[in-house]
């Protein structure tokens, strides 16, 4: 009789067996598939390669961009031009913006003020000295610097 005594050892070597030759026919598949391999390469590197490509030249493709976009630049302003009744332009004035917050201010003060004085609250914080002093000094900045 061929067989070993054990039945695992005989288990083993088919098993060795099999994957070896598992492995063989996987490395034949590969050296084949690498002698009958054709690369394949994409239109557009093709494309790069012989010089026909949008992205093959970079200044070209800059000056057309700033030139498309001075076109359009020139057409929006003529456009803007033709257009006649677009004629608001907001002047903004700053002294006019503090006046105006100076005023929010001092209305939701009273309005603070008049709220707290109706309802009697019983809690009154005490405000140091300095704050008081740098309140007043903000208040007196913000009159003569309208």
């Amino acid at each position: 009789m061929d067989r070993p005594a054990k039945v695992e050892e005989r288990l083993f070597n088919e098993a060795q067996r099999a994957k070896l030759a598992q492995q063989k026919r996987e490395k034949e598949a590969e050296e084949k598939a690498r002698k009958n391999a054709q690369p394949e390469i994409l239109e557009a590197s093709r494309m790069i390669v012989q010089g026909k490509s949008k992205s093959a030249n970079v200044v070209e493709r800059l000056l057309k961009y700033q030139k498309d976009h001075n076109m359009k630049q020139k057409e929006f302003i003529e456009k803007a031009s033709e257009d006649k009744d677009c004629t608001f332009a907001p002047r903004i004035n700053s002294e006019l913006n503090k006046e105006l917050l100076l005023k929010r201010a001092q209305r939701s003060q009273t309005s603070t003020r008049s709220k707290v004085e109706s309802d009697n609250y019983s809690f009154k914080p005490k405000i140091e000295k300095n704050s008081i002093k740098l309140a007043e000094k903000l208040v007196i900045h913000l009159h003569t610097h309208r």
